[in-house]
């Protein structure tokens, strides 16, 4: 049967390391395993209290920072629906292009994700880079095996990365996957992304 993850509350967690040491966070993971999962109601972060996660060492470290709410890295489906993801911080500034920053992270499987809030998730990292490697992502699909991925109905907003200089990119929702595999996004609203790079090379992309 699948395993079902609900109605849990995930927040007030700092992670701390140092100038070449990384310690980054994520609040729901779904690792290497064969299976549907069930994602529901969590609540990870805050609504109300900034950085209620945040992975707070401003390093430079050449592993890079993950800072995420949700992960699948297995096979299967991920249903991962009503969510609240809110108030994430990754204060890395290196240039490691594995300093990700995303809301919800599908790497692997195939993923039904709907009508979920992700807001107020930012970063400072002066990654150069793009699509699936750019710094913040609200909804990110990049597995390949993946077939039937519906991104429907969420409502992500206040993503931003915050590096003064660097070519940096901030994306509302990716799908870097298999032209021969199907993926609907509808519905979904999206606003209020940003950068504040002196750069005029960097991006933001709604979807």
């Amino acid at each position: 049967s699948p395993v079902s993850v609900n109605k849990n509350i995930i927040g007030s967690i700092t992670t701390t390391g140092s100038g070449t040491t990384s310690h980054g966070f994520i609040g729901i993971y779904k690792q290497n395993v064969t299976g549907d999962w069930s994602i529901n109601s969590n609540v990870i972060g805050s609504t109300s209290t900034a950085k209620s996660i945040q992975a707070s060492s401003a390093t430079t470290s050449a592993a890079g920072q993950l800072m995420m709410g949700i992960q699948n890295n297995g096979s299967g489906t991920s249903t991962i629906s009503n969510n609240t993801i809110a108030n994430l911080y990754n204060a890395y500034i290196g240039t490691n292009t594995a300093a990700r920053t995303r809301g919800i992270d599908i790497s692997n499987g195939s993923g039904n994700i709907q009508s979920n809030i992700i807001r107020d998730i930012s970063s400072a990292s002066a990654q150069v880079a793009s699509d699936i490697s750019a710094s913040v992502i609200g909804i990110s699909i990049s597995s390949q095996s993946a077939i039937n991925q519906s991104i429907a109905g969420n409502t992500i907003f206040n993503l931003s990365n915050t590096n003064p200089t660097a070519k940096v990119d901030v994306d509302g929702i990716l799908s870097y996957i298999n032209s021969s595999n199907s993926c609907i996004i509808a519905n979904n609203f999206i606003h209020s992304l940003s950068l504040s790079s002196s750069d005029n090379t960097c991006a933001i992309n709604g979807i």
